[in-house]
């Protein structure tokens, strides 16, 4: 599994430009979980 750093990192590089300064405002209350679905593409949370 990846550290919370590398989760962050991945998930802005894969957001849209549209959610981009959305997720990063949000990234304190953001939880791993779904940083992950992010990354995998399962944004129906």
């Amino acid at each position: 599994m990846l550290d919370r750093e590398s989760l962050e990192q991945r998930a802005l590089d894969l957001i849209s430009a549209v959610l981009y300064y959305e997720l990063l405002d949000n990234l304190d209350i953001t939880t791993n979980q779904e940083l992950i679905n992010i990354i995998e593409g399962n944004n129906n949370d």
